[in-house]
């Protein structure tokens, strides 16, 4: 009788775990009770990056020069609050605001104000920031002087520029024969400008007369001066108009160096227009300045033939309330489904604000609001009564919920548990806190999950509101990286072919013991550390032919110094069980296979397929 060799080849492939889906219905987070904004007029201004209101009430802080001619208007909403200032809204007017109270220059300070300017023709003339070492008596100039450049009348007096003072000047008219004179417009033609009114070269000598009669003052720039003396300051052109009838978000900032001086800095935005400025003041800089270390602020305007609405809101006041947030997250290696914490500390210093927070009402001090955010490619996780679980810390916490319009996502952890997440929620339930003589600190955390792949980010981690202020802050998240989880190569077994050992029909008749084969390619993977990696294999059945059973061959090989045995009956059997990203040597030796007696068998090439799955667990802390 002449046998016939068969070849056992199979074929490998490797396993993929499988993820559900969810869907959640959860209930919206309610509506915060805040201050109410006008009736008609301008629209409400909204933070852009929390959709929240961006104004404050001012009415024991701020106020217009009393017994002059300013002609400011305060705008109250309809329980009698104090939310805008309107400058300057008709022709030939000189408006202001002021602090009612100084701001130390020895200490830092921030301020967020949103500026508006109505859309029209023939608008002018703009508005200025200033602060001021003397509390102003007057609103200097008009027209185009914007109560701060050295100007003069039509009568031809002279007025003096604002003494003392630092200035940030939104100029929404070319005056190029004026004061403009040494700007180089863009095509809005506006700018915004800073510098120091009252120093000597901030306005160039008189240059003679104008065709209306009056002098021409212009400012002098630092740079750009097509004549006089070098100048000061500096100003940035506009290709998109201020007068467009929006909301534009003015943010203040003064770093103190601890010796008198300091760095002052401001951003401001128009459409893509952004405007950012860093000075540094040395302490001779502030006196000659300000000649104080003390300074009032505020607003002024004037407007001389042309008219428009300059309206200011303010949003964050610098002085009333010491506080502030920050947030942060641990940037160790990040892959999706990893858990972390968005880590908040919100504080207030009673002893440096000039009110508690929020302001009682009713002689009742209400929660606080807050509105929180993460990263692009993280979540806040929701926890199965629909709720985030903020951890106070000492077995306390605080409820938030998903914000009213934000649908929440379903998605898996680094286990494989189905968990549901929302980029953005919110709670009103924050504790206030009284103006008593104790620093207070509030910290929390914020359970987040990295949805997806994606950089490293710095973004707006949420508001915290009250009826007197806010706190507002950014986090750095850490780049989500791909899953160092992976199977590269697995091997397979031939037996009975090529240099293997023949196998006979009559063999296989009786029964195959321990038939040596060959064994190509070995086990490569990575594998994350900080997590319990496992590697599994399970063999289909060969199906040799009628009467088979699943179950009758056994494929034995040695790995990691040991034996392995896999049933062809899909029985899992595992390779490896490590924590920590150290694997066993892949080396894969001296495969045999044992199949139990099959009277049917025929001269043929029988295959079957090994499954390979590695998974991986984060290691629970």
């Amino acid at each position: 009788m002449r046998h016939k060799s068969i070849a056992l080849i199979s074929l490998v492939i490797a396993g993929a775990l499988a993820i559900g889906s969810q869907i959640a219905v959860v209930k919206a987070a309610p509506a915060v009770d805040y201050l109410p904004w006008l009736t008609g007029s301008y629209p409400e201004p909204i933070d852009p990056a929390t959709g929240l209101p961006a104004f404050v009430p001012f009415e024991e802080v701020m106020s217009p020069l009393s017994g002059t001619r300013d002609s400011s208007k305060v705008l109250t909403n309809g329980d009698g609050n104090h939310v805008a200032v309107q400058v300057t809204d008709g022709p030939t007017q000189s408006g202001s605001i002021w602090s009612t109270y100084t701001l130390d220059l020895t200490k830092s300070f921030d301020a967020r104000m949103n500026l508006y300017f109505n859309n029209g023709t023939n608008l002018g003339d703009g508005m200025a920031f200033v602060m001021s070492g003397a509390k102003p008596t007057q609103v200097y100039g008009i027209g185009s002087a914007l109560g701060i450049w050295r100007s003069q009348l039509r009568d031809g007096a002279k007025m003096a520029a604002l003494p003392k003072s630092f200035a940030i000047a939104f100029d929404t008219t070319d005056n190029h024969d004026r004061q403009d004179h040494n700007v180089v417009q863009m095509k809005a033609g506006q700018y915004v400008g800073w510098g120091y009114p009252a120093q000597t070269n901030q306005s160039a000598k008189s240059l003679g007369m104008l065709d209306t009669g009056l002098e021409d003052l212009p400012i002098q720039w630092a740079s750009g001066n097509s004549y006089g003396d070098p100048g000061l300051g500096g100003y940035q052109a506009l290709d998109n108009a201020m007068t467009d009838g929006t909301w534009h978000p003015l943010h203040i900032h003064w770093e103190a160096a601890g010796d008198g001086g300091g760095t002052f800095s401001f951003d401001f935005e128009v459409g893509s227009d952004v405007v950012s400025k860093s000075l540094t003041w040395s302490p001779d800089d502030v006196s000659k300045y300000f000649d104080s270390t003390t300074v009032y602020w505020g607003f002024t305007g004037t407007t001389g033939a042309y008219v428009e609405d300059a309206v200011v809101a303010f949003q964050s006041i610098p002085g009333v309330l010491d506080n502030s947030m920050t947030a942060d997250v641990a940037t160790d290696a990040v892959y999706p489904g990893t858990t972390l914490s968005q880590n908040y500390t919100i504080t207030y210093d009673p002893n440096a604000s000039l009110q508690a927070w929020p302001q009682p009402s009713n002689g009742q001090q209400s929660s606080l609001y807050a509105q929180l955010l993460t990263g692009s490619h993280y979540g806040f996780l929701m926890a199965d009564d629909g709720k985030i679980h903020l951890d106070l810390g000492g077995g306390k916490e605080l409820l938030a919920e998903n914000e009213s319009g934000e649908q929440p996502r379903d998605m898996t952890d680094r286990a494989g548990n189905p968990v549901r997440v929302v980029n953005k929620i919110a709670l009103d339930t924050v504790p206030p806190f009284p103006k008593n003589t104790t620093m207070q600190e509030l910290k929390f955390s914020a359970p987040i999950i990295a949805t997806d792949v994606g950089g490293a980010e710095t973004v707006s981690a949420g508001t915290v509101i009250g009826n007197n202020g806010q706190a507002t802050t950014n986090v750095s998240l850490p780049a989500v990286v791909p899953e160092p989880l992976a199977l590269d190569s697995v091997p397979s077994f031939t037996f009975g072919e090529g240099s293997a050992q023949k196998i006979t029909v009559g063999e296989l008749i009786d029964g195959l013991n321990a038939k040596p084969g060959i064994a190509s390619g070995n086990i490569s993977a990575a594998i994350p550390d900080g997590a319990t990696n496992r590697l599994t294999a399970k063999m289909a059945s060969f199906q040799l032919g009628p009467g088979y059973q699943a179950g009758s061959a056994h494929l034995t090989f040695n790995y990691n110094g040991a034996i392995r045995t896999l049933t062809d009956d899909n029985s899992e059997t595992e390779l490896f069980n490590v924590t920590g990203s150290q694997l066993p040597d892949g080396a894969v030796s001296q495969p045999t296979l044992t199949i139990a007696p099959y009277p049917h068998a025929t001269v043929g090439k029988h295959s079957t397929t090994i499954d390979w799955t590695l998974t991986s667990t984060p290691v629970m802390k």
